[in-house]
């Protein structure tokens, strides 16, 4: 099962997070992975537009909580190849040629949440929601 999953139909390429069992959950491998896409895309004459999704009834719960204490305790330089991953997964989608549509199914929480508002266009489904609660994870 790859965690990042793409399908074009069309002058769509439709790329999905591939993580039902943690929600979709955010993590180095994945903001590697959609930047590379993003990039490639960008550059790619057969794609017009690009949709975001998750895999399931989740869009993305954002990080990984389970693994905060562990990776609080990561070597520094652990901690700073994420951010920069993270940072530079952002950049490419911003610097995308091609509109970036988010389509929020279900819940997106957190980084989640913000990861649909770095897209372009936002469309949710009816029952799709939305939650920022960090003061909730400390």
């Amino acid at each position: 099962m790859a965690l990042i999953e793409r399908h074009q139909q069309g002058a769509v390429l439709t790329v999905t997070n591939n993580n039902p069992a943690s929600r979709n959950a955010l993590s180095p491998e994945f903001y590697q992975g959609l930047r590379d896409l993003c990039d490639e895309a960008s550059h790619d004459e057969s794609v017009r537009a690009i949709v975001l999704t998750g895999a399931g009834d989740f869009f993305c719960s954002g990080g990984n909580v389970n693994g905060l204490k562990q990776r609080s305790e990561s070597d520094i330089s652990v901690r700073r190849a994420s951010i920069a991953k993270l940072h530079g997964m952002i950049r490419s989608m911003r610097a995308c040629r091609k509109p970036i549509i988010a389509a929020v199914e279900g819940g997106a929480a957190g980084a989640g949440v913000a990861l649909a508002l770095a897209c372009d266009m936002v469309v949710a489904a009816r029952g799709a929601y939305l939650s920022v609660a960090y003061v909730r994870i400390g």
